[in-house]
């Protein structure tokens, strides 16, 4: 009698203890992905409508105030040639994010058609296609973008088809994994049995059902590719001066750092936050996907 009273006492504070504890690690992402998605959101309002946050024009030169540091008429300093870094910050977003979007869309498309192209084609096509991607692959991304840029000459459009085609043999090999694992699958098997044609069967059942994870490492490749710009445009490869763009300024304001350090550790830490942000945003829509996240723990 004495024992079943104990027991009883013991389990409901085990519980009690176990709660918080289950609470607390359900939680935690869901903050960092409520501020890294606040991040985004004021990035995509600086990116759509500067003139919201920006203080001055992004091309203004002011000799006289170079090299200032923060003040209540420039918030983040000065450069060398006397240019409000804020604003120049925020009209920067948008080249920084469509860089990043467009080679990541450029990648996207083109390493899904290839893959799925792979998967469902005969052996000799797939075979043909895998062995050049993994030549591809074993290059750096950062390495081949390069060598393309230093074909394709440097600018923002070159920099961005670099990028995306510096990432297109990741998005090969996922969507022809993603399209096989569909393609075997039961359901697929028994349309195609029923006589329906592949090509409306891929359409409505392989593509729709491959894509999501797809989908989830294409958001986390933004982030690689505003990092990949960012680089080419620090070597001088990608948006060319007097252009505000993360990476440039990153290279111009390097030289000034005794003088005026925000130059360079603003553009440095905005980048860093982005990335930050779009990988936290990808981790949990991939913890989603997976059924991981706080609803596929209950």
């Amino acid at each position: 009698m004495t024992t079943a009273i104990t027991g009883t006492g013991a389990e409901p504070a085990a519980v009690r203890t176990a709660a918080p504890e289950r609470r607390r690690r359900i939680r935690v992402p869901h903050a960092g992905a409520t501020v890294a998605a606040a991040l985004l959101v004021l990035l995509a309002l600086a990116a759509v409508w500067p003139g919201l946050f920006a203080t001055h024009a992004p091309h203004a030169v002011d000799p006289i105030s170079a090299l200032r540091g923060p003040s209540g008429s420039h918030l983040l300093g000065t450069d060398e040639l006397g240019r409000d870094v804020f604003s120049r910050l925020v009209h920067g977003t948008r080249l920084s994010l469509l860089l990043g979007l467009g080679a990541t869309a450029l990648a996207a498309v083109t390493g899904i058609l290839l893959g799925v192209l792979a998967a469902t084609s005969p052996r000799a096509v797939d075979e043909a296609i895998m062995r050049v991607n993994d030549v591809l692959l074993a290059f750096p991304g950062l390495l081949l973008a390069l060598l393309v840029v230093a074909t394709l000459g440097p600018g923002t459009r070159n920099a961005t088809i670099a990028i995306g085609l510096s990432m297109t043999p990741g998005f090969i090999r996922l969507a022809r994994a993603q399209a096989l694992t569909v393609r075997n699958a039961d359901y697929v098997t028994a349309s195609l049995g029923l006589g329906v044609r592949p090509s409306a069967v891929y359409r409505r059942h392989l593509l729709p059902n491959a894509m999501p994870p797809v989908l989830v490492f294409a958001t986390l490749n933004v982030g690689t590719a505003i990092l990949s710009g960012s680089a080419l445009s620090f070597l001088g490869l990608g948006p060319q001066p007097p252009t505000p763009e993360w990476g440039a300024m990153l290279a111009e304001g390097r030289n000034y750092l005794d003088a005026a350090w925000t130059a360079a550790v603003c553009p440095g830490l905005l980048i860093t936050l982005t990335v930050a942000a779009i990988h936290v945003l990808g981790g949990a829509a991939r913890a989603r996907v997976e059924g991981t996240g706080p609803r596929g723990t209950h």
